[in-house]
């Protein structure tokens, strides 16, 4: 079968080669190379203003330092150590299963029930990205298949055998950017196939590297200490819940909670096949305002379609320049489009419905992308 049909075997093998893991990874990002990538390695989006980007360019490198504690399927510490000009920037995640607890470097922490219920009820195999990355079976599968992978030999990372792999994406196909490093074109994995893990994960463009994850110290199956999945709050700690993710078989029943008014498009190409991921997110330090994302997937005719609603327009659609689209009856009051006409770019379409203001992003051509913004109704309601 060959060295790369041993990989695959693995890989693509059994769930249960992974029980537990205590890990440390180490994280590091040129932010600087990645920002002047993103227009090459990410579709441009909607119609920048001259100069709208100036300055908005981040440090150049970001590094970070995650210890890892693991137990398959659902519970998980990730203690993290963020390198910053004045010092060092802790944070904590938990997760036990059911609930989760985010503390970040400044003592706010958010905790979030239901996670089990999420999961099984939305099919969602993440339990951590920064985890599942690594030791997640199901996830490393699922961005696998968007690459061409090719044995490269051995290497060894944390003390143990790996395979190196070399990867590039397939054409049209598409990875999340969370996942591996959106603006990167080339990839070098680390593979454990022992375990199914992947120890190192470096992304390159054009030879440089743009990130690296690559486990320092890594062991298996070693006895945790429960306790380490729960989270008691330190003197100071400001703890606050934060609503679970929605998820699209319950939308109905979350939609009297939300502080606007909840809209869905009821003309999405190729519906029967599009799964619609719902996620709130409450106000926050970094956002001071709630908002409702919907993400689509299950469908090529969907890829790269997500939304974005709130009780205000967000503030960076300042940045791009507009075109007014003619209302038709059942039109919203105004719609605009940014579109930059580039092939393989996505387009930006604004409007605002009832008190709710909707961005969608998408790549679907300019007058579905129309249609489907003239689609929207209340959640609950019956389209006419």
């Amino acid at each position: 079968m060959g060295r790369m049909g041993d990989v695959l075997e693995v890989l693509f093998g059994p769930d249960d080669r992974i029980r537990t893991v205590r890990a440390t990874i180490r994280q590091w990002e040129d932010r600087g190379l990645a920002r002047r990538l993103s227009g090459r390695a990410w579709p441009r989006v909607g119609r920048m203003k001259e100069g709208a980007e100036a300055g908005q360019d981040r440090p150049r490198a970001w590094a970070a330092t995650l210890e890892i504690w693991l137990s398959r399927p659902g519970c998980v510490r990730i203690e993290r150590r963020v390198e910053a000009e004045d010092g060092t920037e802790v944070s904590l995640v938990v997760t036990d299963g059911d609930r989760r607890w985010d503390r970040d470097a400044e003592g706010h922490v958010t905790t979030r029930d239901g996670e089990a219920g999420r999961r099984e009820a939305t099919g969602d195999i993440s339990v951590d990205i920064d985890v599942d990355r690594h030791f997640n079976p199901a996830q490393i599968r699922e961005f696998l298949t968007e690459l061409a992978v090719e044995a490269r030999g051995p290497a060894r990372v944390a003390g143990r055998d790996c395979e190196r792999l070399r990867a590039t994406r397939r054409p049209g196909r598409r990875l999340w950017p969370h996942w591996l490093g959106n603006e990167s074109e080339e990839f070098e994995f680390h593979a454990d196939l022992e375990r199914g893990a992947l120890l190192t994960i470096i992304g390159r463009h054009g030879g440089v590297e743009v990130v690296r994850y690559e486990a320092l110290a890594v062991s298996f199956d070693d006895p945790i200490d429960p306790a380490l999945f729960t989270y008691e709050a330190d003197p100071g700690d400001q703890v606050e819940p934060r609503p679970a993710a929605v998820e699209q078989l319950s939308i109905a029943g979350e939609v009297e909670r939300m502080p606007f008014v909840v809209l869905v498009p009821t003309r999405v190409p190729d519906a029967a096949h599009a799964l619609c991921e719902f996620h709130y997110f409450p106000p926050s330090r970094r956002q001071r305002w709630p908002h409702l994302s919907l993400m689509y997937r299950g469908s090529e005719a969907v890829r790269g379609l997500s939304i974005s609603e709130s009780d205000r327009p967000k503030p960076d659609l300042d940045r791009y320049e507009w075109d007014q689209v003619e209302a038709g009856p059942d039109a919203p009051q105004s719609i605009r489009i940014s579109d930059s006409g580039e092939p393989g770019s996505q387009r930006l379409v604004a409007f605002e419905q009832e008190g709710t203001h909707v961005t969608i992003r998408s790549d679907l051509d300019r007058e579905a992308l129309i249609d489907l913004a003239r689609s929207f109704v209340r959640a609950g309601t019956s389209p006419t």
